[in-house]
């Protein structure tokens, strides 16, 4: 499951990324700087505010594929559905019933991949804010 984590740093901040890296075993990061002139203003008010912290943003992915398949080897439910919709029981409402059981699923796996993610980090943290997850992690 690839992690991305994105920090912005004033200019001033020391960086510490010479050879380094994030993980165990560590992986190498990846600088990228941007003017962001547009919104300058702002992201200086919240750096600021994080005076004397680090700040970071955590994007998490996994395997969808993989996610989809698990979901029926471990439901008892999606299981029998799957089975009587290959043997052509079921009539036509099981196909959804059986795509929004799983669809269910990989949702609450999500929010607990994010929340014991969260409550591992959160002893460190002196604020978190959340938010929902938009477009695809690559």
């Amino acid at each position: 499951m690839p992690v991305y984590v994105y920090a912005i740093t004033a200019a001033t901040h020391p960086l510490g990324l010479d050879g380094g890296g994030v993980g165990d075993p560590p992986q190498p990061l990846r600088v990228v700087r941007d003017t962001m002139e547009e919104r300058a203003g702002a992201y200086q008010e919240r750096l600021e505010a994080l005076e004397g912290c680090a700040g970071f943003h955590l994007k998490v992915s996994c395997d969808e594929e993989a996610l989809l398949r698990e979901v029926p080897r471990e439901s008892d439910d999606a299981r029998r559905m799957n089975e009587d919709l290959r043997r052509g029981h079921g009539g036509q409402e099981l196909k959804p019933a059986l795509g929004k059981l799983v669809a269910d699923e990989v949702g609450r796996r999500h929010e607990s991949f994010a929340s014991g993610i969260v409550d591992a980090l959160r002893p460190s943290a002196r604020e978190v804010r959340l938010s929902e997850a938009a477009g695809e992690v690559s």
